[in-house]
């Protein structure tokens, strides 16, 4: 486990340099799966060219997937943040239970 975890590390390091390369619209994100001893990589679209350029910068690239996503991270975060500011869905999410994130009612 503890070399996948290097392994992982190192291709981390790289798939990061690529998205901060101007790829942060349409990537999702990346994790270790141990149980499958891979990485996974999201992305929105074009998911053959960023599997073939990431498996060329990678320096483990036996233990990466590409795989096909709908929403990209950066997206995500947006829509998070939306919710964050809206007094009333926090209120709304309160009342179903799942309040945690937004910022105390007064």
């Amino acid at each position: 486990m503890e070399l996948l975890e290097q392994m992982d590390a190192t291709n981390a390091s790289a798939i990061e340099r690529y998205v901060e390369a101007g790829k942060e619209s349409v990537f999702a994100g990346s994790y270790l799966a141990p149980e499958a001893g891979l990485t996974y990589a999201g992305f929105t679209g074009d998911v053959e060219l960023h599997e073939r350029k990431l498996k060329s910068l990678v320096p483990h690239p036996e233990i990466l997937r590409v795989v096909t996503v709908r929403w990209a991270l950066a997206e995500l975060e947006r829509t998070l943040e939306e919710i964050l500011e809206d007094e009333h869905l926090c209120e709304e999410l309160d009342w179903r239970g799942v309040r945690s994130m937004c910022p105390p009612i007064e």
